[in-house]
């Protein structure tokens, strides 16, 4: 008796390396507030004119936020 939940997500991601994306993703499976899916990433090198940034990654990635709750009984009417 137990109804799930499902909610789209798109994230942009910005990081200094592909690990750091990884290590993001990985980190949601720790979340107590529901479970995440992710369907896809892409993933490409920054462009950027000034070499400010250390953030050398950008990614967008379409995921699916489960979530679990109780199934509310209707009483019966006899």
């Amino acid at each position: 008796n137990i109804e799930i939940l499902s909610s789209p997500l798109k994230l942009k991601i910005a990081a200094a390396h592909e690990q750091d994306l990884f290590d993001f993703l990985n980190a949601l499976r720790t979340l107590p507030q529901g479970f995440y899916t992710v369907d896809a990433c892409t993933i490409r090198r920054a462009i950027s004119e000034s070499k400010l940034t250390d953030l050398s990654i950008n990614a967008d990635c379409t995921m699916e936020w489960l979530t679990f709750k109780a199934k509310t009984t209707q009483g019966n009417a006899s």
